[in-house]
């Protein structure tokens, strides 16, 4: 008797991000944790044909891209022209993918997008579905699990996943290739026969996530002949925040609880990491990192037991920073810490529940500082409640700490946030295209005080201070020796990130 379905080795699936950047002509490459843990945890269940692209990833056919380092005037219809581009289904880049995904002939195409691409998504599922009909179509990600309903009336897409979707993928999977009822798989929502939209059972989020397997490196770019793989590795070691900042999005998807990774599976990964790819240098990217200690002492035992010689950065919070814990990370390589500063003003930071001071964000800038870590703070400008002195304020703070780091942002209102719904229940957030809900886009909502312009000349001028002094410390960073050989080495996997560097050193030796 001959099987009805096509066996597990032989079922194509594809995992992809959708082109955004692209449009707004800020092309990079970036990997997607969540679409690794996907396709290592279909690896592990027998699935041998699964992919990651990302069409995000530089083109041939994309333009030029904006020098982040010349600024633009504002423009009250940002966007627009980029908005056109997108949704012209032959634009060189939709082609280009629509190319790919005819060579391919996936039977499963799983789609992620933040918010802004949400649209983006939109277009590549009708894509593919003219291309081949019979192609499932799976959305994840932040926004699709925020807003099922939507992407199922909206666009062609036949399931989405809701929440956290490691461990049902191939459950799910299982089921679609053997033409299965779906009513038992937890944390989905699809359209039946009928076209109701039906919504299974809510499962918590994965409990004990060291039964996830580690994720899937390999990157398929569009004009790429192998799989990229980047030269800086992220790793998340935990999951959820017990934290409740209003702006924050990821709460409504992960939760309050922590439920951290054992030092052993973290080390486990790391290896790996080194052994294989050459890593070096990695991005914990955790809200949380720092919280455990006993983890990181174990973490950082076994790194020594093993001598894994890595340089890694890290976020922690201003609250538990201490002489103690920064010198700790130093000694076991720390180059790097991120601090959610935000504002540099303390009516600012109690509107949002951010839960710390102005002055222990200067203290814990000034310990880190001064242990020879480097200190990254993200601040947002554009409050609803924000004035000309609050930004003023936060203006004066990040000259006091004196950091070239600082990461500086308008802000911008995401689904699933307090924030969010605090705005649109005063009418206040324009909610019809999700495209222009970019992170520099100041239109997207109205605030209290201040007009758009407003917000974005401050945010210009700021933006300039930083960069200038980010400009002049990697200048003198890129002349280090032992600094060129370390980033040559971690780069012999992609003759493009070597190209990238050797454009950027004679770039920054010759600017002014």
């Amino acid at each position: 008797m001959t099987n009805i379905y096509k066996k597990k080795e032989n079922y194509k699936i594809i995992f992809c991000n959708p082109p955004y950047y692209q449009f707004i002509k800020v092309p990079f490459v970036y990997q997607n944790l969540g679409l690794g843990y996907l396709a290592a945890n279909l690896k592990a269940n027998g699935y041998g044909d699964v992919k990651i692209y990302q069409f995000d990833a530089p083109s041939t056919v994309a333009g030029t891209s904006k020098n982040f380092e010349v600024f633009e005037e504002y423009d009250p219809s940002w966007g627009e022209s980029y908005y056109r581009e997108m949704n012209d289904a032959n634009n060189p880049i939709w082609l280009e993918i629509k190319e790919i995904l005819e060579k391919e002939k996936p039977d499963i195409l799983g789609i992620t997008s933040m918010t802004p691409q949400a649209e983006c998504a939109r277009i590549l599922a009708r894509i593919m579905k003219d291309i081949n009909p019979k192609t499932t179509i799976i959305q994840g990600g932040i926004h699709a699990s925020l807003m099922p309903e939507e992407i199922l009336a909206k666009s062609p897409v036949d399931i989405v996943a809701l929440t956290e979707f490691d461990l049902h993928i191939a459950q799910l999977t299982d089921h679609l290739r053997k033409g299965l009822p779906l009513e038992k798989i937890p944390n989905i929502a699809y359209r039946n026969e009928k076209n109701e939209i039906i919504t299974t059972e809510r499962v918590l989020p994965i409990q004990n996530i060291d039964e996830t397997q580690h994720p899937v490196r390999e990157i398929h770019t569009v004009g790429e002949n192998k799989p990229t793989i980047p030269a800086l590795m992220p790793m998340i070691t935990s999951r959820g925040c017990p934290y409740n900042c209003t702006f924050c999005a990821r709460l409504s998807l992960l939760g309050h609880k922590v439920r951290y990774r054992s030092a052993e599976n973290v080390v486990e990964e790391i290896e790996m990491l080194y052994k294989n790819y050459r890593t070096r240098n990695i991005i914990f990217e955790d809200d949380t990192f720092t919280l455990n200690k006993p983890r990181l002492l174990r973490i950082f035992e076994l790194l020594k037991e093993k001598k894994l010689d890595i340089s890694w950065e890290c976020q922690t919070k201003v609250n538990v920073v201490s002489k103690e814990l920064i010198k700790l990370l130093k000694d076991n390589g720390c180059k790097r810490i991120s601090i959610g500063a935000e504002s540099g003003n303390q009516e600012i930071l109690d509107s949002i529940n951010k839960k710390q001071t102005i002055e222990q964000i200067r203290d814990a800038s000034k310990i880190i500082r001064e242990a020879g870590i480097n200190l990254s703070p993200f601040f947002m400008l554009g409050y609803p409640n924000e004035t000309n002195k609050t930004i003023e304020d936060t203006f004066n703070l990040i000259k006091d700490i004196d950091c070239y780091t600082a990461h500086v942002y308008p802000l911008i209102p995401m689904p699933g946030s307090k924030l969010y719904e605090d705005v649109k229940a005063k009418g206040n957030i324009k909610e019809d295209r999700w495209f222009f809900y970019f992170f520099w886009n100041v239109n997207v909502y109205k605030r209290d005080y201040l007009t758009s312009k407003e917000v974005y000349d401050k945010f210009i001028e700021i933006r300039k201070y930083v960069e200038t002094k980010r400009r002049d410390a990697a200048k003198k960073l890129s002349r280090n020796p032992k600094y060129i050989l370390r980033r040559v080495y971690e780069s012999l996997y992609s003759p493009k990130q070597l190209l990238y560097l050797a454009k950027r050193f004679f770039k920054l030796q010759f600017s002014k």
